[in-house]
């Protein structure tokens, strides 16, 4: 049992790790001054749309760990699952409207490629996790 509790206080840390740098990512991004120190990066991951499916993918996964969405209903983790393409969504309209950033519905897509990664390596996990 106490393995177990160990386990899941590291993913919890892991998780915590990748959120801060997800959205250490999207505050550089939103400042005109600091989008300047990810670019070279960006470009050596392969772009802006691989960005995309990472923080769309990332996001969610990281925030389900954090609130431990898998000990609630399926009903819960439905809903929290659904209200990200919403948000994605809601960002690339906002950007429209932004001075230095531009909205892309492409960037929007990938973001919900990331999500989909996601939404289908939640399920795997809970039919495994079944099967044991």
């Amino acid at each position: 049992m106490q393995t177990k509790s160990i386990k899941l206080l590291l993913l919890e840390v892991i998780a915590v790790l990748v959120l801060l740098a997800v959205i250490s990512l999207l505050l550089l991004q939103a400042n005109p001054d600091t989008v300047k120190l990810i670019k070279p990066w960006q470009r050596a991951i392969g772009g802006d749309h691989v960005l995309h499916v990472g923080v769309g993918a990332l996001l969610p996964l990281t925030l389900a760990v954090l609130s431990r969405a898998y000990q609630r209903s399926v009903r819960f983790q439905c809903a929290f699952f659904a209200v990200f393409p919403l948000c994605y969504g809601i960002d690339e309209f906002v950007q429209s409207f932004t001075p230095h950033r531009e909205s892309n519905w492409g960037d929007y897509g990938m973001s919900l490629l990331g999500w989909s990664i996601t939404v289908l390596f939640w399920l795997l996990l809970k039919a495994l996790r079944r099967r044991i």
